[in-house]
């Protein structure tokens, strides 16, 4: 009789450990890409930022490919966006444009270029991040070319 007494409580328990720690796995997938982004540029990026779209290319056993993630962002003014360029760049726009297809990304997901936007690169390594903002969207574009 007193084995059965705690059989249910332990049972409750369990459950609610591991519903707890799913939730906490769920979240941390939402901030996945987010957290790559800050571990791999050492960006500082804003808590407010929601992803609105996801791509990459096969990797490599190395890890190298092409990723493309692409985020709602209100503000302009935040750190990781200092220094950004608004002169239109071919050359960016280009390579930009390449690094997108290889991760055969929906169309409609392109940045555009048609209309002014900020861009700024960053290289490590051999590895570079371009970032692409679209004030008219409020669409910030994180591109990266693992080698």
């Amino acid at each position: 009789m007193g084995r059965k007494k705690w059989v249910k409580p332990l049972i409750i328990v369990a459950a609610a450990v591991l519903v707890f720690f799913g939730l906490c796995f769920a979240v941390s997938r939402l901030n996945m890409h987010e957290a790559a982004l800050e571990a791999n540029w050492g960006l500082s990026l804003p808590g407010n930022m929601k992803e609105v779209y996801y791509s990459q290319s096969e990797q490599g056993f190395q890890g190298d490919g092409y990723r493309y993630t692409v985020f709602q962002l209100n503000d302009a003014n935040t750190p990781f966006l200092k220094g950004a360029s608004n002169q239109k760049s071919s050359d960016v726009e280009d390579k930009v444009t390449q690094i997108i297809i290889e991760t055969e990304a929906a169309k409609a997901q392109y940045p555009n270029f048609s209309h002014h936007y900020l861009w700024k690169t960053i290289s490590k390594y051999d590895d570079t991040l371009y970032i692409i903002f679209d004030p008219e969207k409020s669409l910030v574009f994180f591109v990266e070319k693992l080698i």
